[in-house]
Formats: structure tokens, C-alpha cells, sequence
């Protein structure tokens, strides 16, 4: 009754199988003492099941979802399952696990195709593509991060200050077992804006308002958390199934296209140049292959900024971009706390 953390094959002759599981979990106990070992191998649309015998919720719920029948061995098996067999366990070993005993991951080089095998969570790659795919990152973070704010009336350089703050302990806390940026987020657009009253230009001067309500949907959105860490997954996935939470990021999309074409429509050489940047992004997607294509975003802003910069600093067909701004910046400053 549990999601394995890792399931391999060994050897064919015989046929052997490595399975890995915290000691710490509920049911090591059982599987210590079992000699035989049934594997069901899940689907793409068990996933919600997976995640069920993943979780922490008792063993009865557990099989009450999908559908079951016993072999001769009293093995449970999936009817829908893509494969099922029974084992005989051979060796109980006791190893360190890396999230429970030593929390933070134990990184090890990747040594894998990045065409077709996937990097590892515990799996860093050379330091030549991490640099270019943390520079990548870093562009599709800063557009949101950046725009946020303005549209709510704070101040970007503070909201990515409290942004970093907020990443390095979500990294320390998690054990760096999720490595995610926490940004700043766009549900928070529309409720500021209603009530705070800002008008979408300047500072906003209801900061304070707007500070409170989110340190209470902080506070809400922490003990959530705690609950999902108790009871599991499936009653927000019951609560808020994928047409629900699908919806709710095309109306926060939507309510955001006007800003995006009015950024566009500058003029028509703006227009074109926006589709150029698409196009360039796209064609990269569909054209290239392995690590080009894995830094697609990054790649398609730079030859479209090439681009850009051939028709509109040398041949003069749009506004020149305007280099003076940026070398006149400070290398280092403080953002202002309000």
C-alpha cells in the first residue's frame, strides 16, 4: 500500500528488482515483514492514485480507490493497471535516506542525454548549462516579478528583495528538494486594485491596506499547507479538479491581455516586432533539438533583440533602444521600505 520512491531492474537472470522506501514510512513495518511484494505499474491517469499511496492517508482509503482483485498469493492488484506481477523479497537493506536523516539533497553530476532522460531532482548539470538556464530563468521570472508590483502600485525593487528573501527559505525549509523561484503573484492584481482603490499610476497610497491582506492570505496559505502536509493531495485535487484551477489561470490570463496589447501597440512597428519575438521563440521550439531547445526563451530574446537592434539602431525603422540609462545605473542600492 505505498508509492515506491524508486523501482529498478537489477538483472534478468533472474529476473530482480531494487525497490526503495523511507524507513520512516507508515508502512515499512508491513513491507519488512512481508516475503512477497506485488508492483503495479501506473499510468499517466493514476496519477491522482499515485499520489494517494504517496500521501499519508490510511491504509483503508487507500484501497478504496480504483478498482482491486487478490491473487492466489493475496497479492492486491489494479485491474486497469499497465502491468502487475508478484515478488518474492530477498533482502530487506537499510540505507540513509536523503530527505529524512540528512534533509538537504545529496546533488550528484547528470550523465544523462538531456534529449531524452530527464534531469534528476538530486542532479545538477555542468556548470556551463546551469549558468544559461539559470540566466533563461531569471529573464522569465523578471517580467512577472517586475510587472506585478507596478500594476499593484509597490515597488519592484523591493518586492524582488522580499522575493529572494522568500526563495532562500523556501529552499532551506523544503531541504532544496523543490527548487522553485517564489515570485511575486498576479491573483493578488485584482484584489488589490478593488481595494485599495489605486488608479494604476504611481505609487500606491493604500500600501498599508494592501500589506495587510496579504500577510493574512499568508497566514491562510500556511495553514493550508500544514494541513495538506497531514492529510495529503487528494481533497484540494476533489476541490478544485483541473477545469477548475485551468479556469482560474485564463481569467487571471485574460484580465492581463489588455496590458500586453497595449505594450505591443506602440505602433506598427512595435506590433511586428512582437510577432518577430514569438516567431523566433517558436520556431525554436519546433526546429532545434537537446540543450537549444531547453533554452528556447533565452535564444529567441536574444536574435530577436539582434533583430530589433539591426532595424532600429542602424537601419532607423523604429526607436533606437537607448543604452545611456543603463550605464549610468548604480551597480548596488537599496530598494525603499515603506
Amino acid at each position: 500500500g505505498f508509492t515506491a520512491s524508486a523501482v529498478c531492474s537489477v538483472t534478468d537472470t533472474p529476473p530482480t528488482l531494487l525497490v526503495c522506501l523511507n524507513r520512516k514510512a507508515s508502512v515499512y513495518p508491513t513491507f519488512k515483514e512481508n516475503k512477497v511484494l506485488s508492483v503495479n505499474t501506473l499510468a499517466q491517469h493514476h496519477t491522482a492514485l499515485s499520489n494517494l499511496f504517496g500521501g499519508k492517508t490510511p491504509m483503508p482509503e487507500r484501497f478504496k480507490q480504483g478498482e482491486w482483485h487478490t491473487l492466489l498469493t493475496g497479492s492486491p492488484i489494479l485491474r486497469d493497471a499497465v502491468v502487475s506481477f508478484d515478488c518474492h523479497v530477498s533482502h530487506v537493506a537499510v540505507g540513509v535516506t536523503d530527505m529524512k536523516e540528512s534533509w538537504f539533497v545529496k546533488w550528484r553530476p547528470y550523465r544523462g542525454n538531456i534529449e531524452n532522460t530527464p534531469v534528476a531532482m538530486n542532479e545538477y548539470l555542468p556548470a556551463g548549462q546551469s549558468i544559461a538556464l539559470g540566466v533563461q530563468h531569471a529573464f522569465a521570472m523578471f517580467g512577472a516579478t517586475v510587472l506585478a508590483p507596478l500594476l499593484m502600485g509597490f515597488d519592484p525593487s523591493l518586492t524582488m528583495f522580499i522575493t529572494g528573501i522568500g526563495t532562500i527559505l523556501f529552499f532551506l525549509i523544503t531541504g532544496g528538494h523543490v527548487p522553485s523561484y517564489l515570485g511575486s503573484s498576479f491573483a493578488f492584481i485584482g484584489a488589490v486594485a478593488a481595494a485599495t482603490g489605486y488608479s494604476g499610476v504611481g505609487s500606491n497610497p493604500n500600501i498599508a491596506l494592501a500589506l495587510g491582506g496579504t500577510i493574512v492570505c499568508g497566514i491562510i496559505y500556511a495553514i493550508v499547507g500544514l494541513i495538506v502536509m497531514r492529510t495529503g493531495t487528494q481533497w484540494i485535487e476533489r476541490l478544485m479538479p483541473p477545469i477548475v484551477t485551468g479556469a482560474i489561470v485564463m481569467i487571471i490570463g485574460l484580465n492581463l491581455a489588455p496590458v500586453t496589447i497595449k505594450s505591443v501597440s506602440g505602433s506598427d512597428f512595435d506590433t511586428w516586432m512582437a510577432l518577430v519575438t514569438v516567431l523566433c521563440i517558436g520556431s525554436i521550439a519546433v526546429f532545434t533539438r537537446g540543450m537549444v531547445r531547453r533554452l528556447l526563451l533565452l535564444v529567441g530574446l536574444v536574435l530577436a533583440y539582434v533583430i530589433y537592434f539591426i532595424l532600429a539602431n542602424v537601419m532607423g525603422l523604429g526607436k533606437p533602444i537607448a543604452f545611456d540609462q543603463i550605464a549610468n545605473a548604480a551597480w548596488f542600492g537599496l530598494p525603499t521600505f515603506h
